[in-house]
Parts: C-alpha cells; structure tokens; sequence
C-alpha cells in the first residue's frame, strides 16, 4: 500500500489508498516527516472487502470518512473493552449511590425531573464519538452524514413542537443548556459592550440576563456586554414596568430580554414590546422555564 505521509503542528496530512482486497497489516506505523513513528500508529485495522480508498487528510478540506472493521476483545494490542464497573469501580459506586439519592428523596426542583430511558439512550449512544463540528451540510470534519439528519430531524420538530413555519423561522438545536443559548443570541444580535436590560438576579432574573454587584461582574454576560437590571415593585410583586420604561428611556439598551428564572408570573409582552420599540431596541423572550407550557399552547 503505498503511502505518502507528512505532519504539521498538531495534525497528520496522511493520502490513503486501498485497492480490492487488500488490508491494512496488524500495527503498521506511518512515518511523520521528523520520522516518529511512534506518533501515528493504526492498530488491528483492517479495511473493508471491495474498499476502495482515495482521499487525503490535508489542510483547508474535511478528511474523508474511512470505512474499516476493528478487530474487538482481547487482541495483541492488549485492548479491552470494560465496563464502567470493571474499569473504574469508584466511579461506578458514587454514579449508583447518586441513583438511590434520586430514587429516596423528593426532588422539589421542578427541571431536575427523571429522564426518560429512551432520553437516556440516545444520550449515552456513540454520537458521543462524532464530532460534528459547524450545521448540517456544512461540516468541518467528514462521516457526519447521520449526524446531518439527527440534527435536520431535531429542527423539524422543534418548529412543529411550536407551531412555526419554516420557511418563516429558523431553529439551532446545537447549545446544551439556556446559558450558552442566551449568548449565541447575544452575540448574534449585539456587539461586544452593547447595552442589555434584564430581570434582576435577586428578583428572579437569570444569571445569564447579567449581574454585577458593587464589587465585580459576576455574570459573564456583565463582561462582555453592559448590563443594567429592571426591578419587581417588591409591593406587588410585579414587575414595574413605569420603571423599567424610565430606566430603557436613559440606559437605551440595544437589548430588553423578558423571561426569568424564579419569577412565578408571565411578562406583559405588548407594554415590553412597545418599551422596546420606543427606544429601537431588540426584545427577546428568554422562555426556557416555560417552553412546554408554550408548546402546548397554555401560555
């Protein structure tokens, strides 16, 4: 198999060919132009019957997906592959002491309910090998021809789970949690120091809507953008939307986000809407605490 081989910094540029019924020997090595062998290695590969391979991993272009067969068990690479109780006994012992905890005691925080098994399936299957780096259709790296429809799927239902039209609204499934959720709009809308207004922490804001405290910014979203909290009227217990109009009025945010994290009620949109609008401002709905309520049209 001839093989033409050289390295860069931090990763290969390696051209492969395989012809019809050829192999890849048990523990070839792949010279490195520093000639390390030790580097790269491929160990009990063997490439598929009727493979034929022509690609290169080079610089500036997504390397080609490889179909091979790896050889499984107790082979001479000395490879095993054990389960999480054999290879780490600790750490499988605090994972089922963490299991009885949820299993004896009453959760009173309302979004750490029991995940499903099925959702525990496809958490713990071997997406977590892949990466998939960038959108569908639009991969830094090759073989991510399931990840594309995985992810295309998510979008479709998401806007049917809200009732949207695609050709009218756009979905990005890709942030694991609210927080960097909030910032990949942040930084899609603003600017680095634009001005935001949210909800303060200590009246039920999100930490991710900015917070600072006479000594530092506590919240990253205080760093990187300029953030000035609306408050409840603490008589009410309503938000004080005349305030919060006057403070817009001198702060002129580029952003006004509704949504909290222990704020029991629901925003007054339209006042908000127009808050925003008067001073030519974004207004964004931060609705994660509420989401399945909106998608089952409750709210």
């Amino acid at each position: 198999m001839p093989a033409h081989s050289g390295a860069v910094m931090g990763s290969l540029q390696q051209s492969l060919w395989a012809g019809e019924g050829s192999s890849f020997q048990r523990r070839p090595k792949l010279c490195t132009t520093r000639e390390r062998p030790d580097l790269v290695r491929l160990a009990t590969v063997r490439a598929c019957k009727a493979a034929s391979i022509g690609g290169g991993l080079v610089a500036g272009g997504p390397p080609p997906s490889i179909p091979i067969s790896i050889g499984g068990g107790d082979d001479a690479t000395g490879f095993k592959d054990f389960s999480l109780k054999d290879a780490d006994p600790e750490m499988h012992g605090l994972i089922g002491k963490e299991k009885q905890r949820q299993s004896r005691c009453l959760e009173l925080i309302a979004s750490e309910n029991f995940t499903s098994r099925a959702v525990m399936e496809a958490v713990g299957s071997c997406l977590t090998n892949k990466y998939s780096e960038g959108l569908p259709g639009k991969r830094y790296y090759g073989g991510n021809e399931y990840i594309d429809q995985i992810e295309s799927l998510c979008q479709r239902r998401a806007l049917e789970a809200f009732r949207l039209d695609e050709e009218k609204w756009g979905v990005n499934v890709q942030p694991l949690s609210g927080s960097p959720a909030n910032f990949e709009v942040y930084t899609a809308l603003l600017k680095p120091h634009d001005r935001i207004m949210g909800l303060d922490l200590p009246h039920g804001g999100h930490l991710s809507h900015g917070f600072m405290t006479p000594k530092r910014r506590v919240s990253g979203t205080s760093i990187y953008f300029e953030s000035m909290p609306y408050q409840l009227d603490e008589q009410t217990g309503y938000v004080d939307y005349d305030m919060l109009e006057k403070t817009a009025n001198l702060f002129r945010p580029k952003l006004i986000i509704a949504g909290a994290s222990a704020y029991p009620r629901d925003f007054d949109y339209p006042r908000m809407r127009k808050i925003a609008d008067s001073i030519g401002a974004f207004l964004m709905m931060d609705m994660a605490h509420i989401s399945g309520l909106v998608a089952a049209g409750v709210v």
